[in-house]
């Protein structure tokens, strides 16, 4: 399966856990605060076991933990859902599946870019903004983009205290480098930030 970007925008699908909405036996799951969970074709580890996952996450094909990948999604290319056992692609067993979560890159030869916003009923509202062009055609470019989020979280009340003010929050900003000088030398890189908080 591939989520595309576009999909992934026309749906308003912000967050990581949206995904499953969109794929056929992929279960995400965040079951406490430290632990997020990944299940696909119904084959999961208990994150507590302290063994391998039963499925990577690739974030621009670098290992990353499960619940590095539990936050906000913006300005995204694609999401490959790899199902089955990825050790001779990935490099890991990963004996149920891989996810590939990769971002829009810089261009070299056009610029564009994009600002949106939306509102949620639970007092949620989401900003994102990206924009990127060539610094020196066909040679250097560059793509900066951010998003701001907040809400209320799962706006649950709590009876015994009467607390029902959530609140959770999320900026992040990347910024994405290439560097082709010659035909057969190209460069990237790739730095993100970001900062979640949930009351």
């Amino acid at each position: 399966n591939v989520v595309s970007g576009a999909n992934i925008e026309r749906f308003a699908a912000f967050d990581f856990t949206a995904l499953q909405q969109q794929t056929a036996g992929l279960t995400l799951a965040q079951p406490n605060a430290r632990n997020s969970t990944i299940s696909m074709r119904g084959v999961s580890i208990d994150p507590e076991a302290g063994v391998t996952a039963a499925v990577d996450v690739y974030w621009n094909d670098a290992v990353v933990r499960a619940d590095v990948a539990f936050n906000q999604m913006y300005d995204l290319e694609r999401v490959e859902i790899l199902r089955g056992p990825q050790g001779t692609l990935q490099g890991r067993t990963s004996p149920a599946g891989a996810i590939n979560i990769i971002t829009r890159r810089a261009s070299l030869d056009e610029a564009s870019g994009f600002v949106q916003g939306s509102v949620s009923d639970n007092d949620g509202y989401n900003t994102q903004a990206a924009y990127g062009a060539p610094l020196i055609d066909d040679v250097l470019g560059v793509r900066v983009a951010g998003v701001y989020d907040t809400n209320n979280g799962g706006d649950i009340e709590n009876l015994s205290t009467g607390f029902d003010d959530q609140e959770a929050e999320a900026y992040s900003g990347r910024v994405s480098t290439i560097w082709q000088p010659t035909d057969t030398l190209e460069t990237q890189l790739i730095y993100q930030y970001l900062d979640r908080t949930n009351d």
